[in-house]
């Protein structure tokens, strides 16, 4: 019986997960600084992480980036949800701490807690592995607990050391000294205990500092100098950030869930949902009182800022807008002990019941969920407005016959997450259309001196373009449709899949371009 319970709960999470992020596997587009790795050759990405003075990373983009957009997606959703396997597993060496039912919510919420969009990005994909193996440290850690085999210890230390190849994991590793802290608790009766758990785990505490030595030892240079650099004063505003990014990446994402997405027959898919899955769940599960709830808040809390505070220490706040969302990777999972032991304490305050609480955190759940579909869903709209930019220029005299262009992108409502196209992006779209990196697309408050020292990037894209006085031409970018809902993206997947006639017509009729000689 228990096993035919643990195996519900497991397809469940899995259902969830795949409604989140299966739509990604269909998604073969470049975004953003993808333009410059995938397809681009290794001397070019090496260089680049040089320059930021990380070129260790630099060999693992070039393992991403050969892999090919879409072969890189399928290996990101399967290390995620490794992550929620790691996290579950670390879950269940603490059972006098979660039951079932705990880990069950925590890891489901972790799993689809919908931040960090970035990760269909490969440029953005060395993130996911250090990510990997941080929790795979921490399930050492505690299998070290359980088990006292010091082979367990010191395969932890080494992969802890790997992790840190991603310095946000640095600060990130504090929760881990908690938990350490707890695992020793009975023993602490005095300072002279507190010593010698110090001592006992030296070794979890020096190796932070040793992988932050060798970060230090490479330098950054050129483009990106003093790339990541904190000062006293960046580390009191980071305290600051900190606090607005738990509103942007956290309170504002539970907003969104309680509001209908995107029509309401998507609201109705999230509410039928999650009374299926409710019913479900409530066949199995008994109320399980815990004292321990103000605590794993707290705790949940702490790990929310340990998760924002890295980036926000070097002026960078985790918000979902642009790109900026590549600095939440670290969030669900203190986001997830929150959410699900602020339930447990407001439902022991106010008595609510079980049933209640079921439906609430499914619902939430299954929003989660649903809001991931639609984020991603928006990429693959992006996309569609890339091939349909690549067919207009490429079928343009004035495009075709000329070097030089200011593009006003008229047609932002089609853009993923609110972004705006960078001019590499335009030079990229140029290059696919006519195979030449020898055309430069600028905005209108840029000039071309601007760009002289990027030229001879390849990732740039037009490092075969020469340069000229001003302008030639202006590219005006206009949809002819703005109000896509889910059901049209859908439809166009559907068509991009098994109806390529059908699919091309779509896309010949998506923008208008309209070129003008300045």
């Amino acid at each position: 019986m228990v096993k035919k319970k643990s195996t519900t709960l497991l397809i469940t999470i899995i259902f969830f997960y795949f409604v989140s992020y299966g739509i990604t596997l269909f998604n073969d587009s470049v975004f953003w600084d993808d333009v410059g790795v995938v397809g681009m050759d290794s001397e070019t990405i090496l260089e680049w992480h040089n320059m930021a003075g990380m070129p260790y990373i630099g060999w693992l983009i070039v393992a991403l980036s050969n892999l090919g957009a879409v072969g890189y997606r399928i290996l990101s959703f399967f290390v995620f949800l490794l992550c929620s396997v790691f996290v579950y597993l670390i879950l269940n060496n603490h059972k006098e701490l979660f039951n079932k039912w705990d880990r069950f919510y925590i890891v489901a919420i972790f799993s689809v807690f919908p931040v960090f969009t970035e990760r269909l990005l490969v440029i953005i994909g060395w993130y996911t592995i250090p990510y990997l193996l941080f929790f795979l440290g921490w399930y050492l850690l505690t299998e070290y607990y359980r088990k006292k085999q010091k082979i367990y210890r010191i395969l932890s230390l080494l992969v802890f050391f790997l992790s840190f190849a991603h310095n946000s994991l640095l600060f990130f590793y504090g929760i881990v000294l908690i938990d350490i802290i707890y695992y020793e608790r009975e023993k602490l009766t005095n300072i002279k205990t507190y010593l010698k758990l110090l001592y006992k785990y030296l070794d979890f505490l020096i190796i932070p500092i040793v992988a932050r030595f060798i970060q230090t030892q490479f330098d950054s240079y050129g483009l990106y100098k003093g790339y990541n650099e904190i000062t006293i004063d960046s580390l009191f505003k980071g305290i600051g950030y900190s606090i607005h990014s738990l509103n942007d990446s956290f309170l504002n994402v539970i907003i969104q869930v309680a509001t209908p997405m995107n029509g309401i027959y998507m609201y109705g898919v999230v509410w039928i949902i999650t009374i299926v899955i409710s019913l479900i769940i409530l066949k199995k599960h008994n109320d399980e009182q815990t004292n321990k709830s103000v605590l794993l808040f707290i705790y949940g809390i702490l790990t929310i800022f340990a998760a924002v505070f890295p980036y926000c220490a070097v002026g960078k706040i985790p918000q979902h807008i642009g790109m900026y969302g590549r600095w939440q990777l670290l969030i669900p999972l203190g986001a997830s002990i929150t959410i699900y032991y602020g339930i447990k304490l407001i439902a022991s305050i106010i008595r609510i019941n079980i049933k209640v609480q079921t439906l609430i955190l499914t619902y939430l759940i299954t929003g989660f969920s649903f809001l991931n579909l639609s984020f991603f869903l928006e990429y693959q709209l992006d996309h569609y407005k890339q091939l349909a930019l690549i067919y207009e220029m490429k079928n343009n005299k004035n495009v075709a016959n000329n070097n030089t262009f200011i593009v006003v992108d008229n047609a932002t409502e089609l853009n993923a997450k609110n972004r705006t196209y960078k001019f590499y992006e335009f030079n990229y779209i140029l290059k696919q259309a006519y195979g030449n990196p020898d055309k430069l697309a600028i905005r209108p408050e840029d000039t071309i001196n601007k760009f002289k020292d990027f030229k001879e990037f390849h990732n740039y894209h037009f490092y075969e373009y020469e340069f000229e006085e001003r302008p030639e031409y202006m590219i005006s970018i206009d949809a002819r449709q703005t109000n896509y809902s889910h059901l049209d993206i859908l439809k166009l997947l559907y068509y991009e899949k098994f109806d390529q006639k059908k699919f091309n017509s779509k896309i010949q009729n998506l923008l208008e371009l309209h070129v003008k000689k300045l």
